[in-house]
């Protein structure tokens, strides 16, 4: 890692807190990182967060934030208004899973993304 590349993820660490610089196929990407304690192994285990950009020579490239927007919120509002006739019959049936049923199925309508990134568009509605 030369010089220039050390001092931009320095300048980094005292914006965001614990990083980690990833190279992947050449490029360099920085991610926010904790760790938490896996009683079974009994050793902790790095966990990658927050992906925050790519290191480039001129400096950090921001990652695009996709922030909600009005449409998004009015689709999400009019499902839930629509779906309040089916939440008896989803409270009922499914007493503990109930909520989750709902929001799935508000996400799915609106984004069809795939599974394991439902909960991340379900908490940007």
């Amino acid at each position: 890692m030369d010089a220039e590349l050390k001092e931009i993820v320095e300048k980094a660490k005292t914006e965001y807190g614990q990083i980690e610089l990833k190279n992947i196929k050449g490029r360099f990407y920085l991610y926010k990182v904790t760790s938490k304690y896996d009683p079974q192994k009994k050793e902790t285990r790095k966990i990658s967060g927050q992906y925050i950009g790519r290191v480039t020579p001129q400096g950090i490239i921001q990652a695009k934030t996709h922030e909600r927007t009005i449409r998004e919120y009015a689709n999400a509002k009019l499902l839930k208004t629509l779906l309040d006739d089916v939440l008896e019959n989803l409270r009922t049936h499914f007493p503990d899973e109930w909520r989750e049923i709902a929001a799935f199925s508000i996400v799915r309508t609106i984004r069809n993304v795939p599974i394991k990134y439902v909960k991340e568009a379900w908490e940007k509605l």
